[in-house]
């Protein structure tokens, strides 16, 4: 047998995914379903974790993130996304709103360490009624991934409204929602299920809380993206320079809670 037969069989032994030991699959929740109690699991697929932090992480640098940007993630869950985010911003510029805090600590504890805190000095606030303000901070970019979907229109409004009166002049606002329609009743949050909204519905409830939105081709699993400002100006050249990072990535699945 060749040289090169030999590694290459080697390789695809050990290429991800081939085979996960039961320490593995335990650590990362892969035997579970979307909401079980693990701190991967709770916010959605286990297995799309990585997926979704770097559709979300990727769009906000597209979109021209840079490190010295203050950054609010609503719904910042076990830092899927903020495991990337901490460590690229400055100290104090990454801003974390969960209603859970157990999520947080789980997500320091097994993405990040807590020896980042000192040197990052990220802040968060564990709260359901988007407390932005709390921070005193103007922010550049606010993300928002699987909240909006979430919320019935009153809810929706509310966490539109404070995100708008909390943006900087030029800040914008990147979020996801589940796209449909939908003759449910109701108020506040949806725990289990999700709640649909028309582009168009959408498009109004953002402008009677202040902001002007733009729906954006990017990719995600199941739902659709949007970019928010409070002017039209600041967000009109990003839909169109935009490009998809990479094909087939993100392609939309069955609907499983998150």
């Amino acid at each position: 047998m060749s040289f090169g037969r030999i590694i290459g069989g080697f390789r695809r032994r050990l290429s991800p995914g081939r085979s996960r030991t039961e320490g593995e699959r335990e650590r990362y929740g892969l035997d579970l379903n979307s909401g079980d109690k693990h701190y991967r699991a709770w916010v959605g697929p286990p297995e799309e974790y990585d997926e979704i932090a770097a559709l979300q992480v990727t769009l906000l640098l597209a979109a021209g993130l840079r490190e010295t940007h203050k950054l609010c993630d609503v719904g910042c869950g076990s830092l899927r996304a903020g495991r990337m985010l901490i460590p690229y911003l400055r100290p104090g510029n990454y801003h974390g709103i969960e209603p859970e805090q157990w999520l947080v600590e789980e997500g320091i504890e097994n993405e990040l360490g807590r020896g980042i805190l000192e040197a990052k000095r990220p802040e968060f606030r564990f709260a359901s009624d988007f407390p932005l303000e709390d921070f005193g901070v103007s922010f550049d970019f606010v993300v928002a991934q699987s909240v909006f979907s979430h919320t019935h229109p009153d809810l929706l409004r509310l966490g539109l409204s404070k995100i708008a009166a909390a943006l900087a002049d030029d800040g914008k606002l990147l979020a996801t929602w589940n796209e449909g329609h939908s003759a449910t009743e109701g108020s506040g949050w949806i725990h289990k299920g999700v709640r649909p909204y028309t582009w168009e519905e959408l498009r109004v409830h953002a402008a009677e809380s202040g902001l002007a939105a733009i729906r954006l081709k990017w990719p995600h699993p199941r739902q659709s993206w949007f970019v928010a400002a409070r002017s039209e100006e600041t967000i009109n050249g990003l839909a169109a320079g935009l490009r998809t990072p990479r094909p087939g990535w993100g392609r939309k699945r069955p609907w499983r809670k998150k």
